[in-house]
C-alpha cells in the first residue's frame, strides 16, 4: 500500500510506485528534520509486522510510562543518519518526531526488522542488519531507477536539479485550508 499524508497533493499518477522492482516491506523518505518523512511511504503490512510494531509500541515507546532516553530512543542507539538533503545528523534520538509514527516506524524498520529502503535525491539505500548499500542511481539504466526518478515520491531536494515530483507537501503552517493569518511568518515564505 501507498500511504500519503492527509496535507498531500499528488501532481501526477503515483500508480508506478506499487510496482517497485525491489522487496522490502518499508520504502520511504528521509525528512530535512527527521530520519522519514511521513509524506508518502510504501508499506506491505502483514500481521506478524503489525505484531511487532505493536510491541515495540508496548515496550519501548509512548505506552510506557518512562523518560524518553535520547540516547537510546527506541531501545537502540542512534547512528548518524543522512537527511533528505544530504547532510550527515549526529542527533542521537533528538530529531522531529522522534518518539512518534517516524521515529517508531524508523527503529522498527531499521533496527528491528533490518530491512528499510530509503530514496535519496540520487539514490536508493537499503539498510540492512549489517551494512547500507546503494541499491540504484538516478540515470543508472535500471528498472528501479526508472520508476523511481520518472515521478520522485520525495518532496524534499537540492534546487540545482529537481527531479518531477509525485506529490506537494505541505509541511509545517503553510497549508491552503489553513485561515490566513498576517502575523503567521510562515505565510510570507
Amino acid at each position: 500500500i501507498q500511504v500519503l499524508d492527509a496535507d498531500v497533493l499528488p501532481l501526477v499518477n503515483m500508480d508506478s510506485l506499487f510496482e517497485l522492482p525491489i522487496a522490502s516491506k518499508f520504502i520511504g523518505c528521509p525528512g530535512k528534520d527527521s530520519v522519514l518523512n511521513a509524506g508518502w511511504f510504501s508499506l506491505r503490512p502483514d500481521c506478524e509486522t503489525f505484531k511487532r510494531m505493536t510491541d515495540l509500541l508496548w515496550y519501548r515507546g509512548m505506552r510506557r510510562p518512562r523518560q524518553w532516553d535520547l540516547a537510546k530512543g527506541w531501545g537502540v542507539p542512534m547512528p548518524a543518519w543522512t537527511n533528505a538533503l544530504g547532510r550527515r545528523m549526529e542527533t542521537g534520538w533528538d530529531f522531529f518526531d522522534a518518539r512518534g509514527n517516524q521515529g517508531h516506524m524508523y527503529a522498527y524498520f531499521r533496527f528491528f526488522a533490518r530491512d528499510l529502503v530509503l530514496f535519496y535525491p540520487s539514490q536508493v539505500v537499503r539498510y540492512t542488519a549489517t551494512r547500507e548499500a546503494v541499491v540504484s542511481s538516478i540515470g543508472d539504466g535500471s528498472d528501479l531507477a526508472e520508476k523511481v526518478w520518472a515521478a520522485f515520491p520525495c518532496p524534499f531536494f537540492q534546487k540545482k536539479e529537481p527531479p518531477p515530483l509525485a506529490y506537494y507537501h505541505f509541511t509545517g503552517n503553510k497549508k491552503p485550508w489553513s485561515k490566513y493569518d498576517p502575523s503567521n511568518s510562515k505565510f510570507a515564505e
